[in-house]
């Protein structure tokens, strides 16, 4: 009984530091946005913003792959596991090196049709595949149930990030540099974690054998229809707001919404392995969605009327109140058809998915088809944009609960 209750008290006090010291990273990126929303112009601000989101977007083949690879190296022998970890890191780095050349090319003709800066493309696309490593030394941090450690990369990760963008930009106001500072941690990061773990590139281990099959294929491709999708009112911002108060207004007032589904998006991923339906465990699964809703109604309901109280220096500038109550709603329905879509995932119903995205693709293809929009009309049609999706999604959803049980 003894040993019981120890061990329950110091899992339980790893899961508390866990929790606060990922909560606190989460304010050191709020802090982040707040100071450079100051320093930056509003359109810069915009753009930077939208080259992070665009971040987490390029980064999703990597975590797709991460997510793979974890059930292999779990399912592997202890004499083998370490073998396992090097072969997918070697995997890794190849991989890197030709999505860094895809995006090269990518970029190249997307400059033929719209002007970028491509200074701004290059440095973003070098940020791109280091967090390739950063995502992989915290999946070999959670296989090895290191919770202490893995929140402590995130915690450094962060902070770093918030004392080189803040200090870097004050040399030079452009977005490019500011990324540079993301940069700086990135590197400091990644060497700290690798030397001293003694992981290097054995060109030996390179297998892609067992990597990639058809269902492979198709649970990356909804995997990334699910991360693009959750983020595409930013990304059409970016294209279709071109009125630069428009297009800042509405960047900064999605910031602190959208930053809950950043944060949101690990812990419901979590979860994923338990959302295999059987019939006995439907109620828990159903619990837990509904749990996690109302969480999640709570905290945007804060966000939102906090933004009322808060002291003007934690503010970011340029906030639209009627767009942040939109966004706030948004990113509610983001997040539950992001559960959704994960749910279908873990029962492989990837031809529902597929009828799911393309009714939503045309709704975004019906809502957004006006290229007059100003910030609070454009905010008002991705409510609607995410609204009627969750519905689209829910209804496939109880159709197919409802053809298990027959």
């Amino acid at each position: 009984m003894h040993k019981i209750l120890y061990t329950n008290l110091k899992l339980s006090k790893k899961i508390f530091f866990f929790f606060f010291l990922v909560s606190i990273s989460f304010l050191f990126n709020y802090l982040n946005y707040v100071i450079l929303s100051k320093i930056l112009s509003p359109k810069d601000f915009g753009i930077f913003y939208t080259a992070i989101v665009l971040l987490n977007i390029l980064v999703t083949p990597c975590i797709v792959y991460n997510f793979y690879s974890s059930k292999v190296i779990i399912d592997s022998s202890i004499s083998k596991k370490l073998e396992k970890i090097q072969e997918k890191f070697s995997n890794l780095f190849f991989l890197s090196l030709i999505y860094f050349f895809i995006l090269q090319i990518f970029f190249f003709f997307f400059h033929f049709y719209y002007e970028i800066n491509y200074t701004l493309y290059l440095i973003l696309s070098i940020i791109t595949c280091l967090q390739f490593y950063i995502e992989y030394l915290r999946l070999i941090l959670d296989i090895e149930k290191n919770l202490i450690k893995s929140s402590s990369y995130t915690f450094f990760f962060n902070l770093l990030k918030l004392i080189f963008c803040s200090v870097i930009v004050l040399f030079y106001l452009k977005v490019w540099i500011v990324l540079m500072g993301f940069m700086i941690a990135q590197c400091l990061v990644i060497f700290h974690y690798y030397y001293n773990n003694n992981l290097k590139v054995n060109f030996e281990y390179i297998n892609f054998n067992q990597d990639f099959n058809l269902n492979f294929i198709k649970f990356s491709l909804i995997f990334i229809l699910m991360i693009l999708f959750s983020y595409i009112d930013i990304i059409l911002s970016y294209f279709l707001l071109t009125n630069s108060n428009n297009f800042s207004s509405y960047s900064s007032s999605t910031v602190f919404p959208k930053s809950i589904l950043m944060f949101s998006l690990p812990f419901i991923k979590a979860i994923y392995p338990n959302l295999h339906y059987q019939k006995e465990n439907f109620k828990k699964i159903l619990f837990i969605f509904i749990l996690i809703l109302i969480a999640l109604f709570m905290i945007l309901s804060i966000v939102y009327f906090s933004n009322f109280f808060f002291p003007s220096i934690l503010k970011i500038q340029n906030i639209n109140q009627e767009i942040l109550l939109y966004s706030s709603w948004a990113t509610f329905f983001a997040i539950a058809n992001v559960l959704l879509i994960l749910y279908n995932l873990a029962n492989r119903n990837y031809n529902n998915i597929f009828i799911g995205f393309i009714l939503s693709i045309l709704l975004i293809v019906y809502f957004f088809q006006n290229f007059d929009f100003d910030s609070i009309s454009f905010a008002f049609s991705t409510v609607k944009l995410y609204g009627i999706s969750f519905c689209i999604f829910l209804t496939i959803n109880i159709i197919n609960i409802k053809n298990y049980d027959a």
